[in-house]
């Protein structure tokens, strides 16, 4: 009986990120999803003061899960997104930008993770 369950357990996945496919992610992504976080952190504290940084926090954690199950759209979307912070953070927050241009650079280094050569359509 034990047996059983335990072979059913382990042959359907509780959660859709597996333990194979979490060693797979580049290191990069894992960099901007620590980022990510931390950036969340500081938007779920603000909440009481700036109702808006609850947009902010599902936001960074829609990009959070969407980058770690290699969500394609997701990708494309951060990317036009930290692309757009920075330059409007370009004058008057130069840091701000410049971490937001490194998350850039990061993702776009993991381009093959999500875009795999071979694998779109041929023309």
């Amino acid at each position: 009986m034990a047996d059983e369950t335990a072979q059913t357990s382990s042959t359907s996945p509780a959660l859709p990120i597996q333990a194979e496919s979490l060693r797979a992610i580049p290191w990069q992504i894992w960099v901007v999803v620590v980022m990510l976080g931390l950036e969340g952190v500081g938007n779920l504290l603000a909440i009481p003061q700036v109702p808006e940084a609850g947009i902010w926090l599902a936001v960074k954690g829609l990009f959070i899960v969407g980058l770690l199950n290699k969500w394609r759209w997701v990708f494309v979307l951060f990317v036009i997104v930290a692309g757009y912070h920075v330059l409007a953070f370009s004058m008057w927050a130069p840091f701000v930008a410049f971490l937001n241009l490194m998350l850039v650079l990061l993702a776009a280094s993991a381009l093959r993770f999500y875009f795999p050569q071979g694998a779109g359509p041929r023309g």
